[in-house]
């Protein structure tokens, strides 16, 4: 395993892991929401997590019983503003942590190797606070970055990998200039401090959750119903009367195998405004539906997510899958909807069908059932309409915000700069940073748009 040689004064907390680690020459201070992410430039920062051996073995065992199990350990953190900056950090102790993801969960040290895997960190996690002391109040407004949690990912391995590292960052960028609600990024060198053991896990995208402090910096507060939208168990998300039946509305438990299609995460329990919203969107067309959309919905947004989303090209979506996004039903205000989850996408990673030159009113159906109530919307001819303007403004012309140049230029060559003395690691995953045919799709995509409108 890697070295890593860090210079020691006392910090103001004794971590509390089996590895007796003293943190120093540093300089302690908060971190703010838009130091961390990205929001004037690209960065790479430094997360470096401490795992007690017991702790660690504890969570391989739960993995091993049940792969799909979100139970947290203890971990400490401690955070550099870039690698080897000693002078900018924040640290916390027993945060919680674990591995993440659907499909793409993987058991973090396997034959007596560490691999990569999704991770998440979860700053306001109780474990042994008392409910109602002072210790576990404070615990629960607990947050970093003014986040309470944080979503590591790596670009993974095999057909669905992302070579370039740099996918996701670039399309919830594109997301978010486009006018979207969508999860924040920055990137992260990732090391790993297990018993005895220091691993260097290389290069990680961190997202930011979609949750109550995300809705809050959006919204200013989060006094309303959050549902996570995917499909699981229970079949696609696409929010047809028969997909929010019975049981597909709820709370998801990993540990008793319950994973509704429609979870939700803070709210209402009888999910009045969620079933009345499927209702209208069902029941009503035409201007009856429109009138309703315009008072409940924020259609404008839906409409900017849903060219973006055509012209990135990522076929896990609402449309094609009835898959990764949140809906928002404020207290007052229009219903949101949120995407998430843009692994995929730029002709990369898992594409079934031909996305460079799909139909872009008509996109593609992979659930078997190609009624996707929302979808309505192009069916009225002012938000089609809107829709063929976005599509315009955001793909072709010269200030189109989809340009390879942008791409290459503004994301992977500055990236590639900042990621290349740190992709190299102790798990041997990961470890390239290379194009797999972006410019082809980024030409294709903008002729087959242009043919179309």
């Amino acid at each position: 395993m890697k070295k890593y040689y860090i210079f020691l004064i006392i910090i103001p907390f004794v971590f509390s892991c089996e590895r007796d680690e003293d943190w120093n020459d540093i300089e302690y201070r908060d971190i703010s929401y838009e130091d961390f992410f990205n929001t004037d430039e690209l960065k790479l920062r430094e997360i470096e997590v401490t795992v007690s051996q017991s702790e660690w073995d504890r969570l391989i065992r739960i993995l091993n019983d049940n792969i799909d199990s979100d139970k947290y350990v203890k971990a400490n953190m401690l955070y550099r503003h870039s690698p080897g900056n000693d002078g900018i950090v924040d640290t916390l102790s027993d945060v919680g942590f674990r591995i993440r993801g659907n499909t793409t969960r993987r058991i973090p040290y396997k034959n007596g190797k560490y691999r990569r895997a999704h991770f998440k960190l979860k700053f306001d996690k109780c474990f042994d606070e008392q409910e109602g002391s002072p210790e576990y109040t404070e615990r629960k407004s607990r947050t970093f970055a003014d986040i309470e949690a944080l979503n590591l990912k790596w670009g993974r391995e095999g057909g669905e990998s992302d070579v370039s590292q740099i996918r996701e960052i670039y399309q919830y960028d594109m997301l978010q200039k486009a006018g979207v609600y969508v999860p924040k990024t920055t990137s992260c060198h990732l090391i790993l401090n297990v018993g005895d053991d220091v691993i260097d896990y290389g290069v990680y995208t961190a997202i930011e959750p979609i949750d109550d402090t995300f809705i809050k910096h959006r919204l200013g507060n989060d006094t309303g119903d959050l549902y996570k939208c995917l499909w699981k168990q229970m079949g696609p998300a696409t929010l047809t009367k028969n997909s929010t039946s019975g049981s597909k509305i709820g709370v998801s438990n990993a540990e008793s195998g319950y994973e509704p299609s429609y979870d939700l995460k803070f709210g209402d329990a009888n999910h009045v405004k969620f079933r009345d919203f499927v209702k209208k969107i069902n029941e009503l067309s035409g201007t009856a539906l429109k009138t309703y959309l315009d008072e409940n919905f924020d259609v404008d947004r839906f409409l900017r997510f849903t060219a973006m989303n055509v012209i990135l090209g990522m076929p896990d979506d609402y449309w094609g899958m009835g898959n990764n996004y949140y809906l928002y039903f404020p207290e007052k205000g229009k219903i949101l909807f949120l995407p998430y989850d843009y692994d995929h996408g730029l002709s990369g990673g898992w594409h079934p069908f031909n996305t460079e030159n799909a139909d872009i009113f008509r996109w593609c159906d992979m659930t078997g059932n190609s009624n996707k109530p929302l979808m309505k919307v192009l069916q009225i001819a002012e938000y089609k309409e809107l829709y063929k303007n976005y599509l315009s403004t955001f793909a072709l012309g010269q200030s189109a915000l989809f340009d390879y140049s942008d791409y290459n230029t503004n994301y992977f060559q500055v990236l590639r700069t900042l990621y290349s003395p740190y992709l190299e690691n102790d798990t041997g995953e990961g470890e390239c940073f290379e194009h797999y045919g972006e410019e082809t799709y980024f030409s294709k995509k903008k002729m087959s748009i242009s043919s179309q409108l």
